[in-house]
């Protein structure tokens, strides 16, 4: 009798007391974890490339823009390479960005 009541107070205790601590809690871990998901991710080859692209799109627009729409796509391609290492860019897309006085 005693070991029922010890076994149904440590389940009582694993539902009820832990998630009360946030133990469980995806507040406490989740974010955790989504940060190292974030980090995989930034490392790919997807996102390099992806980045690569959207770079080259946006230079291929500043190209065709007129004097107000270049000073919004220098902010907006600046802003892009803020979060991204500009060493993983091909050489090609570093001298455009150097050549336009973007980067």
């Amino acid at each position: 009798m005693k070991n029922l009541f010890l076994a149904v107070a440590a389940i009582g205790i694993i539902t009820f007391g832990l998630p009360a601590l946030g133990l469980f809690n995806i507040n406490f871990w989740g974010v955790k974890y989504e940060d190292a998901k974030r980090n995989v991710f930034e490392q790919s080859k997807s996102y390099n490339h992806g980045m690569q692209r959207d770079i080259q799109n946006l230079i291929n627009s500043y190209d065709l823009a007129d004097e107000n729409q270049k000073n919004a796509l220098k902010a907006t391609i600046r802003h892009r390479l803020a979060a991204f290492d500009i060493n993983d860019l091909p050489s090609q897309i570093t001298n455009q960005l150097r050549e336009r006085g973007i980067y």
